[in-house]
Formats: C-alpha cells, structure tokens, sequence
C-alpha cells in the first residue's frame, strides 16, 4: 500500500488526509505473533508538511483470528491504536523517522511495525485460560480430568507460599 508523498515535500503547511483499507499479509508478523488471519485493517490519516520534512499521524483498527498458546483453541482480537512518524527524505534511525527517499512510503510496512511492538507476544483467548491436561490432552476450560495432579518436588514446596 503505497501512499505518494512527492508534492508534499517543499510544501510547508500543506496537509494530505486518506482512509485506506487493506489485509495485513506479512508472514513474519503472523508467524511471530500466532495470527491465523486477519480481517480488513482500516486505517485513517494525515499528513502534514514542514517543509523538507512531513509528520504522519495514523489511526488503525483491525480483528485479528489468533491461536491460544495455552489451550490451542483460535479466538478473536480487536486491535485498534493511533502513532505517528516523521517522514524524510534523508536517511535516518528507521523507528520514529520514515525515509522516502522517492517521496513514497509504504503504509502496510509502517503499520505492520507498529503492530510488531505494541501486541503481545504470548497469544491468550483469556487471562484465566487454563490451558491443556499435560497427561490426557483435554481442554481444561470446557472440562475436568481424572489425570493425576503433578507432584511438586518436596524441596520447592516453599515456593507455594509465595502469592500474587
């Protein structure tokens, strides 16, 4: 999803604003973060130019289809935030500055980074998931086993009274 910037630059006070939807698609951020798919992401933004630098300001919402690590079950997550970057065309530190160096900047990029640091990493279709029976498999959330409860180690037992 690229997005023009060419006759912004050397434009002082000129401001662009654009509504673009677009499928997330990288593999790397579905892999790293245990996403299976993604809805239509929605983003809204603008632009504003200062000259030989222009400032990005986005807003971004999507629904996220992940699998819980604890219990394997795929669940559903909405995922919304606002961030903006510095765009130039000079090379710079790649975090809070963009570099458009052919005046465009590639929006799926940039909101696949901000993606990348604001979720977790550890995928949970609740806090309280109880995962699965390390011995028969079952999920733990829709039913009790008759498993035999690990046996903790006579020499951590202390550890048990220590509490959130």
């Amino acid at each position: 999803m690229i997005l023009s910037l060419n006759t912004l630059f050397a434009k002082k006070g000129e401001k662009l604003k654009f509504e673009k939807k677009f499928y997330l698609n990288d593999e790397d951020l579905f892999e790293t973060l245990g996403i299976i798919q993604s809805d239509e992401l929605n983003l809204k933004g603008s632009v504003v130019s200062y000259g030989e630098t222009l400032l990005l300001d986005l807003d971004y919402d999507v629904n996220l289809h992940k699998v819980c690590d604890r219990c394997l079950e795929e669940y559903e997550e909405y995922l919304e935030g606002s961030f903006n970057r510095t765009i130039s065309r000079e090379e710079n530190d790649g975090i809070s500055y963009v570099e458009a160096k052919d005046g465009n900047v590639n929006l799926h990029d940039i909101v696949c980074d901000e993606i990348m640091m604001v979720i977790s990493s550890q995928s949970l279709c609740d806090d309280d998931c109880k995962g699965l029976c390390i011995k028969c498999g079952i999920n733990l959330n829709d039913k009790s086993c008759d498993c035999e409860k690990l046996e903790i180690d006579p020499r951590f037992r202390a550890l048990l009274d220590f509490k959130d």
